[in-house]
């Protein structure tokens, strides 16, 4: 009897494995169902062959044990809902914002017909790896290329840009790991992003990939701003000029290159050009002596044209003169010897105080005159304004506005010397001789003080011989220093 009744139960649950019918509705296409969206599992089977209960297995556990992945509850059905009628043969279950977590096999057991054939749910969920190496690099003033490496599992990427003050971006979503833009504005900063993804589609806690780039600049650049000569002292060659490139940098435009040259009389200093990087703002040039100068700073790139970005500055190298008179004859000593010191004449202005405040001169006309003897040492001051940018060392001497001459070419001279302290220059004769009258003069910038010596007790020969005479003198002591 034990034996029939095992027969027969085995019998119907064979039979019961044809009469449940077990499906999940609006499966997607592929094999795996989309992550966080709802299933719903159904069984139907004969309510007049089955018993009173059925139930849901998970993973061959009922899904009411304690040990089930899922708690059902009629006050809590966020994740799941059960639902069961046995006089219309129907059992559901609902499993709600799938993760990877519910991936399972499930049947439905059904009393006195058995199990259902088993459904496999398995989840695919969007990549957890953000984007790496992306790069994004301007083709021309229009296009870019926008490229990265490939994520694991993933199969679908979306790439957004933006222009610098857009409010809005730009998408497209991509198989590949490059893509081409077009449609760029020029001279435009872009910011790049990029997601990985798949089926399931993407996740907003992933990182995004970024990267920035500047479209090309078809604009050509502008001339350089406050071009200007540094200071420089007579004689002096070697002369650099200085600029900066203000209104290119705001607005945008490139200077891949600066060039610099000079030139006098028309024709280009030889091996003057001087080709600097974008950002340089000054150059250095020994030029081959006094005269007048025109030097040239142009900004390039690949849309300037010669000559349309050139900024222009003259300057001119100022000469000291060397006497040219014949030497005067030396004066006789005299045994008692006295110093005369005399301020400078009128004269004057910004770089020089040409008299002393206690002295009433017509400055316009008139020098101050001096009297002295001969074998007296006579020593003329000029002054420099507390305002001047000079030293005493620019001031230069001239006897009867021929012979011109300063410190360094008189330093070792006998009968006249010249030493300069930080105000003021002293031209002193050592000895005076009737020869030494006439007007001296110091000169600085341009301001020039004048005044007028006399020799009383002259002996015979004329003023206008001894004047000829000293400034010969003064000629030659400049030439042999010079040598």
């Amino acid at each position: 009897m034990t034996f029939l009744l095992f027969l027969l139960s085995s019998l119907s649950l064979i039979a019961s494995s044809t009469s449940i019918e077990f499906f999940i509705d609006a499966k997607p296409e592929g094999p795996d169902y989309i992550w966080k969206t709802d299933i719903t599992l159904t069984c139907y089977w004969d309510p007049t062959k089955a018993g009173n209960s059925a139930e849901f297995l998970i993973d061959n556990t009922s899904i009411y044990r304690d040990n089930s992945p899922y708690v059902v509850s009629e006050e809590d059905t966020s994740k799941v809902e059960v639902s069961t009628d046995m006089d219309a043969g129907q059992a559901q279950l609902i499993i709600k914002d799938l993760t990877a977590a519910d991936t399972h096999e499930i049947k439905c057991s059904v009393s006195w017909l058995g199990l259902s054939p088993a459904q496999e749910v398995t989840v695919n969920e969007p990549p957890t790896t953000p984007v790496s190496g992306i790069a994004a690099s301007a083709v021309d003033f229009a296009t870019a290329t926008i490229s990265f490496d490939a994520v694991e599992d993933a199969t679908k990427y979306t790439v957004g840009w933006q222009a610098a003050g857009a409010a809005d971006w730009e998408e497209v979503e991509i198989t590949d790991v490059t893509y081409g833009l077009t449609g760029l504005l020029v001279a435009t900063t872009y910011t790049v992003r990029v997601r990985a993804g798949d089926l399931a589609g993407y996740r907003d806690d992933v990182e995004l990939a970024t990267t920035s780039f500047t479209t090309l600049d078809n604009r050509p650049p502008v001339p350089v701003d406050a071009i200007s000569v540094s200071d420089a002292e007579y004689n002096a060659t070697v002369i650099t000029i200085t600029w900066n490139t203000d209104t290119n940098t705001a607005s945008g435009l490139v200077v891949s290159s600066i060039t610099a040259k000079v030139s006098q009389d028309d024709v280009e200093v030889e091996g003057s050009l001087q080709t600097l990087s974008g950002d340089e703002t000054s150059a250095t040039f020994d030029l081959p002596g006094p005269g007048t100068y025109i030097f040239v700073v142009s900004t390039h790139n690949d849309f300037s044209a010669e000559g349309d970005t050139a900024s222009v500055i003259e300057h001119i190298v100022e000469e000291t003169k060397i006497p040219t008179t014949s030497p005067p004859t030396e004066p006789k000593p005299v045994t008692e010897e006295k110093t005369n010191e005399v301020e400078a004449g009128p004269g004057g202005g910004e770089h020089l105080k040409c008299t002393d405040p206690q002295l009433v001169n017509d400055y316009e006309t008139s020098p101050v005159v001096l009297e002295s003897t001969p074998g007296n040492t006579q020593v003329i001051v000029c002054y420099l304004s507390e305002s001047s940018t000079f030293t005493s060392d620019n001031i230069v001497w001239a006897y009867d506005g021929a012979s011109q001459f300063n410190q360094t070419q008189l330093t070792d001279q006998e009968a006249f010397s010249i030493t300069n302290e930080d105000d003021k220059s002293n031209f002193a004769i050592s000895s005076v001789g009737d020869n030494h009258a006439g007007e001296y003069t110091c000169t600085v910038a341009g301001e020039t003080c004048r005044f007028q010596l006399t020799v009383t007790g002259m002996s015979t020969g004329g003023n206008g011989a001894a004047s000829m005479a000293f400034s010969g003198l003064l000629a030659l002591a400049v030439l042999l220093r010079l040598l």
